[in-house]
């Protein structure tokens, strides 16, 4: 896989810089889709995870990240976008049973629903992981961040507005789940 000797060489030649590898569902691709960029199958993720396995990697949590810390071994930081469940399903206790963790940024307000912001993009239309499934996600030691209460494109919606997206997703997954979000990931990276 080209992947996987792209980034041993950049880790290779960057020892002191923290990689952050981005995925959104854990899953094979269906046929027919105009979003196949947001699909890893558990196969490929597995072998991405194995070589920093071999490589020697481990993960820090994006709060070590801000504290710079020192570390001897190479590490990075694996997030997940929107909350699907096929990441509990194909990737959170793999990521554990490795001593890895990484970060889900949930979307408030579709708990438990399905990617509506994909209609017309994508059939399969990805379920979202519910609240026991987050609370299991939570146990295995993994954290959960904001990203947003529905997922609009934040540049494309009235200020007033964005900020309660911002600020309200925060809070109800601090209502919900009784963990601080210190994380926040934008929607589209917009």
């Amino acid at each position: 896989m080209g992947f996987i000797k792209t980034f041993k060489d950049w880790a290779g030649k960057n020892r002191s810089a923290i990689p952050v590898l981005m995925y959104h569902k854990i899953g094979n691709c269906p046929n027919r889709t105009n979003t196949s960029w947001s699909y890893v199958s558990p196969g490929n993720f597995h072998e991405v995870m194995g070589a920093v396995i071999r490589a020697n990697f481990q993960t820090v949590s994006l709060e070590d990240v801000i504290r710079v810390e020192r570390a001897s071994n190479p590490r990075f930081v694996i997030t997940f976008d929107d909350g699907y469940e096929s990441v509990l399903k194909h990737a959170a206790e793999f990521l554990r049973q490795h001593g890895f963790t990484a970060i889900q940024f949930l979307v408030a307000d579709r708990i438990g629903c399905k990617n509506q912001w994909d209609l017309g993009l994508d059939p399969a239309m990805g379920r979202l992981m519910d609240l026991i499934q987050i609370r299991e996600w939570l146990s295995l030691g993994h954290e959960i961040g904001a990203h947003t209460l529905t997922h609009p494109r934040l540049s494309q919606i009235p200020l007033g507005l964005a900020r309660k997206e911002v600020h309200s997703s925060k809070k109800k997954l601090e209502d919900l789940f009784g963990v601080p979000i210190k994380h926040f990931a934008y929607p589209y990276g917009d």
